[in-house]
């Protein structure tokens, strides 16, 4: 069964990266049709209405032509080292991004042309609104972002890990098994030490410090407020606001939770397979339906907004986005921004500290696969 994970973590990420594509539209922001803003009157004109059924068709294609040559290669492969088969999985995935993003490049470059000979363009004054609420929401407002105080409770667990881990340390074998990883794959043994014995709730205590910035990105991040009436925009960055807030508490508590079983069975020598499965299949659950709830209501509450909202904010903001997804822009003090495309938030990449943030997570992640190799 273990040799099989590989194969069904490989048809998830295929499967994962077809959603993400497939419903590019209806996740990106209010007025946003691939990468490109169009204004409420002219957004079901049927020029626009078959470039996303064409790219729709397309992509059933293209992705069930991947998953079914991945799935043939995986057969093929699937009683190699487990090495060649990480290797095998990092490959496609790096193809099904680069295809992604292709494809998404050509349509984008097809609808901005579009609008350009069109004329969907409005003449009209730029409307600046400004709700503080929206990052500094009052006590009894009901839709808010989930205070920041709260993603503190995550430390409670890599603390009480460590306090165990100390009153511990002495009764610990000369040789102790590290779970290297889940579904009762092969366990790394290796000899006690200090950096050993501590790492997970080290990296439980970066975790939860993550989170904690994350929520924090959420609360105080600009929001798109471009497209739609003025009172009806508000209340859907609100709606969308607390959906990642509340998104963020739980998985990051379903993960220090899990990391916290982990260290347990170092430091009682129980073997915690089965319960890395239960709260693995939880947290898999959990994302699932996080996922479909974005979707469902769309990147800043997209789909949440009705057919008779007046479209009081349009403003035409192309020439701030390259490619209709990487937003530049030196006038904006902003660090971080709502995504224009697919769900989530962004860095502005002409501001010297959203760069330097770019920068550093690029660091990190590259030094955290150093080290896993290093490691293994």
């Amino acid at each position: 069964m273990e040799k099989y994970i590989p194969w069904i973590v490989l048809n998830i990420l295929i499967f994962t990266v077809y959603i993400i594509s497939y419903y590019i539209n209806q996740t990106s922001n209010n007025g946003i049709f691939f990468g490109v803003r169009i204004p409420k009157e002219y957004q079901n004109e049927k020029e626009i209405v078959q470039l996303d059924a064409s790219y729709k068709k397309l992509t059933i294609i293209i992705f069930l032509s991947i998953g079914l040559i991945s799935n043939i290669i995986f057969a093929l492969s699937i009683n190699l080292k487990e090495e060649i088969l990480a290797f095998i999985m990092a490959g496609i995935t790096i193809l099904l991004l680069i295809i992604h993003t292709i494809l998404f490049a050509i349509y984008y470059k097809k609808l901005k042309l579009l609008k350009y000979n069109k004329g969907w363009t409005r003449k009209s004054k730029n409307i600046v609104v400004v709700d503080t609420t929206l990052r500094k929401p009052k006590k009894d407002e009901k839709i808010k972002v989930i205070d920041s105080k709260y993603f503190l409770l995550l430390f409670i667990f890599p603390i009480l890990m460590i306090v165990l881990t100390y009153i511990r340390y002495d009764n610990l074998p000369n040789i102790i098994v590290i779970p290297k990883t889940s579904f009762g794959e092969i366990e790394k043994e290796t000899a006690k030490g200090i950096f050993i014995v501590y790492q997970l709730p080290i990296i439980q205590i970066f975790m939860g410090t993550l989170f904690y910035f994350i929520n924090k990105v959420i609360m105080n991040s600009k929001v798109d407020l471009n497209s739609g009436s003025i009172k009806e925009a508000v209340e859907r960055k609100k709606k969308f606001k607390r959906l990642g807030s509340i998104l963020m508490l739980v998985t990051g508590i379903q993960i220090i939770i899990l990391f916290s079983v982990l260290q347990l069975s170092i430091i009682f020598g129980f073997d915690s397979s089965f319960i890395e499965i239960i709260f693995l299949l939880i947290i898999l659950v959990t994302m699932i339906i996080f996922i479909f709830s974005f979707i469902k209501a769309g990147q800043g509450g997209r789909n949440l907004s009705s057919s008779e909202e007046l479209d009081e904010l349009y403003k035409d903001d192309d020439d701030k986005w390259i490619l209709g997804c990487l937003y530049y822009n030196k006038n904006d003090p902003s660090v971080m921004i709502e995504k224009r495309v697919g769900i989530g938030w962004t860095i502005n990449l002409g501001n010297p500290k959203g760069m330097a943030i770019l920068v550093i997570t690029l660091l990190l992640i590259f030094i955290m696969i150093l080290f896993g190799i290093l490691t293994s």
